[in-house]
Order: C-alpha cells, then structure tokens, then sequence
C-alpha cells in the first residue's frame, strides 16, 4: 500500500507516526480517499527528508508524508517532505 497525508502528531518514543487527511493507494490501483487519521508505525522504517536518511525525531507537524508500507503496523519507508 501507499498511504499519503500530513504529520499531525509524533511520538519519538514509540515511533508513532499520526497522519491526517490520509489517502491510501492499494496494490492493484484501488484509490481510496479520506481515512482520516492513521497511525503508522516506522519503528522499523527507512525515513528520507529531504534526500537524507532521518531519524523519526526529524519529522515535524504538518510534514507531508508517502509512506509505502504492507500495513500501518508494518511501514517499509517513510518519505517527508516540508
């Protein structure tokens, strides 16, 4: 899956990261738009800003954010934009 949307919260203990006003992209092509808010976990994710490979305590409110993951427990990359 592709999810897509914008940081609302993060949660640099845990890895949390809660996205708002999210779209999500299935295998397959199926479009679905406004989950609302998801938490995806990238405990074990590679995060790029910028072209860089970040750590979760780089993100920040309102980053936009791709995230390609088999789940939203089980999120493979993170990538943010300002």
């Amino acid at each position: 899956h592709t999810y897509v949307g914008r940081v609302k919260a993060v949660n640099q203990i845990s890895g949390i990261v809660t996205m708002k006003n999210v779209s999500r992209w299935d295998n397959g092509g199926v479009y679905t738009n406004s989950l609302g808010d998801v938490n995806m976990n990238s405990s074990k994710a590679m995060i790029v800003k910028n072209g860089k490979v970040i750590t979760v305590k780089d993100i920040k409110k309102s980053d936009h954010v791709t995230a390609i993951a088999r789940s939203t427990s089980d999120v493979y990359v993170l990538m943010v934009n300002e």
